[in-house]
């Protein structure tokens, strides 16, 4: 490169292109060296850089090339006063007393790994700190303390993590009173993967939970979810789909607008059928809304219903040779008619179909002694028990 002329305190960008050997893979080391001369002034510097999208040194001047989650009150900030690597690092938030904030980025691993980065503190000793979390575990306090207060010059930390999703999270934390030094921290340098497939999570989804449902007076029952957005990209609309049981899927598109860290409670247009008794499976589940991480997308939700209340009625009671026994049933079913004398002996029993609505069944083809009894119609929609009276003519 030819020489490039500047006056006294200016500052340039200067672009070098440069080819790299197609025998490089991903997660290679390339070191660079550079001479910069101003006769008589010569400055000599080594870069290291590896290939593909591993290592964040912030050398970009923003934290837009990695999907960084940055939203403390006052967030970390890109700074060219001091560095690891380079001339750029990333420093803690400009916080006061009894305060904190945090960077952070979700990761996921295809295989067990090993994470590194470097950090220098400089700090009232034993009061103002910085914290570094993997999956919310305490990894400078834990493993490197006292070493995360005070003056620190540029340390390395390497910490092993596991396949799947990892969060790493940095934060500085003041107490309720003075400062020391610089009052804050720098990382730099950071090595998210030593040789496997890594991919950043920016866009995701969450479903958090889902309420006890609703159920009206005829067994509908209202589905609603609670949503998170846990990436960084701001989400304006998503899919999501429902079962009950055994049943086809239910979906709905919902325009809704949700920035990073937002929730939202949401409800499906179609409701539930629970008007049978028994046990329901209610399981929903996010498609089509191109997300980054996909196991957070499905959660489910087990729902008894043992409240049905049919409109049943007997008559005569008492009776002589026969009864009829009324059901308006709101589904088709298949019930069981069970006859019990007071010791609990079966002495009757027959097999039914009704039909949702208005069913007349009736009962004559027995031979009681006049007694009480007790008539038990069993179902999936219905459980009952009768006191009944059989009477001489």
């Amino acid at each position: 490169m030819g020489p490039i002329l500047m006056v006294s305190g200016e500052s340039k960008v200067i672009s070098i292109p440069v080819e790299l050997s197609n025998s490089l893979v991903s997660t290679d080391i390339v070191r660079l060296f550079s001479t910069l001369s101003a006769i008589p002034y010569s400055i000599e510097k080594e870069f290291t850089l590896r290939i593909g999208r591993v290592r964040e040194s912030f050398e970009s001047g923003s934290f837009k090339v990695f999907p960084w989650i940055n939203n403390s009150m006052k967030p970390w900030i890109i700074t060219s006063t001091d560095a690891s690597d380079g001339i750029i690092s990333a420093r803690s938030g400009p916080i006061g007393d009894n305060a904190s904030t945090k960077l952070a980025i979700r990761v996921l691993y295809d295989a067990n790994d090993t994470f590194k980065f470097r950090y220098k503190i400089s700090s009232e000793q034993g009061y103002d700190k910085l914290s570094f979390t993997v999956n919310n575990k305490e990894i400078l306090k834990d493993n490197f303390s006292p070493f995360n207060s005070g003056e620190i010059q540029w340390t390395t930390i390497e910490t092993p993590v596991t396949k799947g999703l990892n969060e790493f999270k940095w934060t500085y934390r003041k107490d309720t009173r003075d400062i020391g030094g610089d009052d804050c921290a720098w990382i730099d340098q950071i090595d998210f993967t030593s040789s496997g497939m890594i991919k950043y999570i920016s866009r995701d989804l969450s479903l958090v939970s889902i309420p006890e449902p609703k159920v009206n007076k005829v067994g509908q029952g209202e589905l609603k979810v609670k949503v998170q957005n846990t990436g960084i990209d701001t989400i304006s609309n998503f899919n999501l789909s429902y079962t009950l049981n055994d049943e086809p899927s239910v979906s709905q598109h919902f325009n809704l607008n949700l920035i990073a860290g937002d929730t939202a409670t949401v409800t499906f247009k179609s409701k539930m059928d629970l008007s049978r008794y028994g046990l329901y499976k209610a399981t929903v589940f996010g498609h089509d809304n191109y997300d980054d991480y996909l196991n957070n997308d499905t959660l489910s939700i087990n729902i008894e219903n043992t409240k049905i209340s049919e409109s049943l009625s007997l008559y005569p009671n008492p009776f002589t040779d026969e009864f009829r026994l009324y059901i308006n049933s709101r589904g088709n079913d298949e019930i069981k008619v069970s006859i019990y004398d007071i010791n609990g002996s079966l002495v009757y029993e027959s097999s039914e179909s009704i039909l949702k609505g208005g069913n007349t069944l009736i009962f004559n083809d027995f031979k009681l002694k006049p007694a009480t009894y007790y008539l038990v119609i069993k179902g999936m929609s219905i459980q009952k028990s009768i006191s009944i009276i059989k009477i001489t003519r």
